[in-house]
């Protein structure tokens, strides 16, 4: 049996301008059939418009929900604990800068002179920030030594490659982000 989970809730995605997600040479054979004989989603409503738009993935597609996502509306419960152990005040107002990889990204096109702002806000304001990246962010040497050097000066917290974001999106009162699909799951925060 062959199985495909797909990644994140969103379908921000796109590969050679189409759906990542379900983009039929993906998702199908040259002659039509499925690669997969079980696809994991977690939208029902996704799962009508595939198997509507994909007759041949009928079937296939399971709702099973998003672990990431239960685990972070748990993690919500020690919002208040996540804070105090990061030296947030009840009366900061943390601000996350959330960003993926590649030219696109908010690193790539605004990092420096973001970080540069939220630094000086976090200086003269209860604005507090905190910088997440891809992982692959850290793989590029370029990316590494500039979050090195950010998280050295002070005013904006890094998280360390590997760090999870969960606690970051529950600490936090807004984000800013690129087209990451970690949106779909702080909005699920409702914040």
């Amino acid at each position: 049996s062959k199985l495909r989970i797909q990644h994140a809730l969103s379908d921000g995605k796109q590969f050679d301008g189409r759906s990542f997600r379900y983009d039929p040479r993906l998702v199908l054979r040259p002659d039509g059939t499925p690669l997969y004989d079980m696809i994991f989603d977690a939208s029902e409503e996704r799962r009508q418009v595939v198997e509507q738009s994909l007759p041949a993935l009928r079937g296939r597609i399971r709702v099973v929900g998003d672990l990431r996502a239960d685990a972070l509306l748990r993690l919500e419960a020690k919002r208040a604990s996540i804070r105090a152990a990061w030296g947030h005040a009840a009366d900061d107002r943390v601000v996350v800068l959330c960003s993926t990889w590649g030219a696109g990204s908010l690193i790539e096109q605004i990092g420096p002179a973001l970080v540069e702002e939220a630094r000086r806000l976090g200086a003269t304001t209860n604005f507090r920030f905190v910088l997440s990246v891809h992982p692959d962010s850290w793989r590029d040497p370029r990316h590494r030594a500039w979050l090195h050097r950010v998280d050295a000066l002070r005013g904006v917290r890094v998280l360390p490659a590997g760090e999870a974001w969960p606690a970051a999106f529950v600490a936090a009162d807004a984000l800013i982000s690129d087209h990451t699909s970690l949106l779909a799951m702080y909005a699920l925060l409702r914040k």
